[in-house]
C-alpha cells in the first residue's frame, strides 16, 4: 500500500504562463524540425500540458463517466488525433492528470535532502499533508470513490499513479537509511505504513466528508516535526 500525494497551488498559472509564451506552432515548422530537437519537445511538452489542464477541468466538473475524449476535444479545439498523439485513452490522460500533481516514486521526491534525517523526514511529512488536503487531490478522490463501483478500473488507477508512489519512495528512504545505520528498523512494511497512517488517516477521512476544518502551513509543519520526532524517538540510532 501507498501515499503518494499531490502539489497543489501554482500549476495552473505556471501551464498558462507557459502557453501564453509559446508561439502558434506551424504545420510547415513540424516537418523542418528534427525529432528530438529543443524547440520541438518544447512546443510538444506545452501542448501535452494544455491537454492535461482542459482534460483535469473536465474531469472535476463532470467526473470521470461524464468526460469523453470528445468533449474535451470541443474545449481544446483540433481533432481527437492531437490528444491520442499524446495519450493512448481516457484511462491514460485520467492517470496522467493523477501524475501532474507531482507524483515521483524515486529519491528525487523528498523535497529536502541535505543529509538530516530529521530535517528531510519532517520535509517529507509536510509536503505529503500539502498534496493530500489539498482541494484539487480532495476532489479527485470523491470522483474515484464515487464511480468506483461501476468502474473498478478508476480506483486502481488512482492508486497506481498517487498512493503507490509515496509509499514506494518512503519504503525505499528507511530501507536506506537503515542500511547506513541512521535507524534501527526491523520491520520496513510497517515502519512505512505507521508513518504514512499517523500522517494522513484521521484528517483524511474528516476531509472528504467535508467535516476538516483547513489546516494552516503552520499547523501541518507543527504535526510533521511532531510525527517525526516521535518516529526517530523509536527508530533512531541515536536516542
Amino acid at each position: 500500500m501507498t501515499a503518494t500525494w499531490l502539489k497543489f497551488g501554482d500549476d495552473e498559472v505556471a501551464i498558462g504562463n507557459v502557453l501564453q509564451e509559446q508561439k502558434p506552432f506551424q504545420a510547415s515548422e513540424a516537418k523542418t524540425l528534427p525529432k528530438n530537437s529543443p524547440k520541438r519537445e518544447t512546443r510538444a511538452k506545452a501542448k501535452r500540458d494544455e491537454i492535461i489542464k482542459i482534460a483535469r477541468q473536465q474531469f472535476l466538473k463532470n467526473g470521470f463517466a461524464g468526460t469523453s475524449v470528445d468533449s474535451i476535444v470541443d474545449v481544446l479545439g483540433g481533432s481527437k488525433s492531437t490528444i491520442y498523439s499524446h495519450f493512448r485513452n481516457k484511462e491514460g490522460l485520467f492517470a496522467a492528470v493523477i501524475r501532474n500533481f507531482g507524483h515521483a516514486s524515486n529519491s528525487l521526491d523528498f523535497p529536502v535532502r541535505n543529509g538530516n534525517i530529521r530535517d528531510e523526514l519532517s520535509a517529507f511529512a509536510l509536503d505529503r499533508q500539502k498534496r493530500v488536503f489539498s482541494d484539487l487531490n480532495i476532489s479527485i478522490m470523491r470522483i474515484v470513490i464515487a464511480e468506483a463501483a461501476r468502474q473498478p478500473g478508476i480506483a486502481e488507477l488512482y492508486f497506481r499513479n498517487a498512493p503507490e508512489p509515496t509509499y514506494a519512495v518512503l519504503h525505499e528512504y528507511l530501507s536506506q537509511a537503515t542500511i547506513r545505520g541512521e535507524l534501527i528498523i526491523d520491520d520496513i512494511d510497517a515502519a512505512t505504513e505507521d508513518f504514512l497512517g499517523g500522517l494522513l488517516q484521521l484528517n483524511l477521512l474528516a476531509s472528504l466528508f467535508g467535516m476538516a476544518e483547513k489546516k494552516s502551513d503552520e499547523e501541518m509543519e507543527e504535526k510533521a516535526t511532531r510525527l517525526t520526532d516521535t518516529f526517530l524517538a523509536r527508530f533512531g540510532a541515536s536516542k
